[in-house]
């Protein structure tokens, strides 16, 4: 039986990345870029150009994210609101 390693690392980081994003930790960023790299690198040996080109964007946002989530914002966060939703608005 062939067993792609790649694939199957790829999908174990992203996962990974998952929990890390709900547990909120900064090392989903790391974890993010390296999978963003390991799928690039399959879809390059695979020829798959658009599905590599997608994962540069996923790459480029895990380093900006890093970067924000260490060195903050220089924007004043303002805080979350809540809009209630209505049963007419639904209809």
């Amino acid at each position: 039986m062939n067993v792609p390693y790649l694939e199957v690392a790829g999908i174990t980081l992203s996962l990974l990345y998952l929990w890390l994003e709900l547990e909120q930790k900064t090392a989903m960023w790391w974890v993010g870029i390296f999978s963003a790299l390991l799928y690039m690198a399959i879809f390059f040996s695979a020829k798959l150009y658009a599905s590599m080109g997608l994962h540069l964007y996923y790459l480029a946002a895990s380093a900006y994210g890093l970067a924000v989530w260490r060195f903050g914002s220089k924007k004043a966060e303002q805080p979350l609101r809540v809009t209630p939703v209505r049963r007419r608005q639904l209809a």
